[in-house]
């Protein structure tokens, strides 16, 4: 059952809807006695209704409810209503990094907004489970980001299992360094992938992820603090992961910029504006050549009438059993590439500087019958 403006939950009254799930809904809401605003979590009631789940639910946020760090969402209070588990935590007004890569970095956030949410992630990690507390559920929609207060960074659900929670070996670490690589690359890594696979200038954060996921705690670093200075050793050459994936070309447009001096890039960036891309043409027809001026002719008693040399730079306007017409230049350019390294204008044909007509050529071949003759016969007669 969805809840509007003005309903109530638990003495709570709900100002709007912040988000919803497949565990629950969570409402903006007024407190019923205090000057302030929590953000509650009501549970569906097919959760609510699992004796063994709402057992566990009661135990866990007993021991969230005594968590205190600046990086961790804090627990009020939490109870049943109207048979629906309810918790009470701090109402953190922003967005949480999972709808950050999705709407503003989904080929992945730049390496220091990631440093930046990782060490603070890190630092609640590290105080929770000093008090005897673990996440197992951390991702990046478990990252708060405030957009007010110089942009606070809390993570959620701290110590409150959901229904499909493993218990693991008690150690978050892995959980981050899978983090990592999802803020990163702008999605879950692939199994069997490793991070350089897609983004060549990240090979040096692999080395920290694989032994963040190290099997057995004890092959891993000694805490996450530890794995978040590793991680900006490791991004601190990074100044920039846009760039061509292995398996697919980026989106276009330009990051947002750094984290300013107050921390509130997340407020403040936009979305990236896709970039006016050159057309590219391989054809460019040039104009069509000129028609070639009549050639002068020259006459002489008892020849047919044959045009005066042209100069080879001009095409031939004589007609030609193989060409309709004057040969043409050609259009061109070709293309610059490996497959043609002198990219340009091809050059047109040459044509020919002493065109012969048809009925010369005929002349001259009757001409040359009969002066083979003349000799064959000459020849014949002094060796008789």
């Amino acid at each position: 059952m969805t809840l509007s403006a003005g309903d109530s939950v638990a003495g709570y009254t709900v100002v709007r809807p912040l988000a919803s799930g497949r565990t629950g809904e969570v409402y903006l809401a007024k407190h019923p006695r205090l000057p302030r605003q929590d953000a509650v979590k009501v549970l569906t009631a097919e959760l609510s209704d699992n004796p063994v789940f709402a057992e566990r639910f009661t135990r866990e946020a007993d021991a969230a409810a005594t968590l205190w760090h600046p990086h961790i969402v804090g627990v009020h209070d939490r109870g049943s209503d109207a048979g629906r588990l309810w918790l009470a935590m701090d109402f953190v007004d922003g967005t949480d990094a999972g709808r950050l890569l999705a709407e503003r970095y989904p080929d992945g956030m730049p390496p220091a907004q990631v440093t930046e949410l990782v060490a603070a992630a890190a630092e609640a990690l590290d105080y929770a489970r000093g008090q005897g507390v673990v996440h197992r559920q951390l991702d990046p929609s478990n990252i708060m980001v405030a957009t007010a207060g110089g942009g606070r960074i809390a993570l959620t659900d701290v110590g409150i299992s959901g229904p499909e929670a493993v218990a693991g070996d008690g150690d978050d670490q892995y959980a981050l360094a899978a983090t990592v690589a999802w803020l990163l690359l702008g999605h879950p890594q692939r199994p069997g992938f490793a991070l350089a696979d897609e983004r060549r200038e990240l090979a040096a954060v692999d080395a920290v992820i694989d032994r963040g996921q190290s099997t057995g705690a004890g092959n891993r670093y000694p805490d996450c603090t530890a794995f978040a200075a590793a991680l900006a050793d490791a991004l601190g050459a990074v100044t920039d992961i846009a760039g061509p994936r292995a398996e697919a070309p980026t989106q276009l447009g330009a990051r947002p910029d750094a984290p300013t001096a107050g921390g509130d890039w997340w407020a403040d960036a936009a979305p990236p504006e896709p970039e006016e891309q050159p057309v590219i043409s391989y054809w460019t027809p040039s104009a069509p050549p000129a028609p070639a001026p009549s050639a002068p002719t020259m006459a002489a008693p008892g020849m047919p009438t044959m045009p005066a040399p042209m100069p080879a730079a001009m095409p031939n306007p004589m007609p030609n059993p193989m060409l309709s017409g004057p040969v043409p230049a050609y259009p061109g350019p070709y293309p610059t590439s490996d497959a043609y390294p002198n990219s340009g204008a091809y050059p047109a044909p040459v044509a020919s500087a002493w065109p012969i007509p048809p009925m010369l050529l005929a002349l001259l071949a009757i001409v040359g019958v009969i002066g083979v003759a003349v000799l064959t016969y000459a020849v014949l007669s002094n060796l008789a």
